[in-house]
C-alpha cells in the first residue's frame, strides 16, 4: 500500500511538472507571436476616426456596465465584500467610458 502511494505522489509530480513545461512554452510562444507581429504591423498606417473610437467606447461601456452588475449581483447573493469592490469599480470604469464618449 506504501508503494501505491509513493508511485502515486510521483506520478503528481510529474504531471506538474509536464504542466509547468506545457505553462512556460505557451508563454514563450504567445511573447514570439506578439514581438512578430509587432514588427510585421509597424508598416502598416493606423487610419484612426472618431466613429470607431466611439464605438469602441460604447462597447466597453457596455462590457464595464454588465461585469459590474453581475459581481454586485454576486455580492448580494454571496455577502463577499471582494465583489462589492469589483462590481463598484466595474461600475465606475462604465460611468467614466460613458462619460468620455
Amino acid at each position: 500500500m506504501i508503494r501505491v502511494i509513493g508511485a502515486s505522489s510521483r506520478l503528481w509530480s510529474i504531471l506538474n511538472k509536464v504542466s509547468e513545461i506545457k505553462k512556460i512554452s505557451l508563454f514563450v510562444f504567445i511573447s514570439a507571436v506578439l514581438c512578430i507581429g509587432s514588427v510585421a504591423l509597424r508598416k502598416t498606417g493606423w487610419d484612426g476616426r472618431s466613429e470607431f473610437h466611439t464605438v469602441i467606447e460604447v462597447v466597453s461601456t457596455m462590457l464595464a456596465s454588465i461585469a459590474g452588475i453581475m459581481a454586485l449581483t454576486r455580492f448580494y447573493s454571496k455577502k463577499n465584500s471582494i465583489y462589492l469592490f469589483i462590481g463598484s469599480g466595474f461600475l465606475g470604469a462604465a460611468l467614466l467610458d460613458g462619460y468620455h464618449a
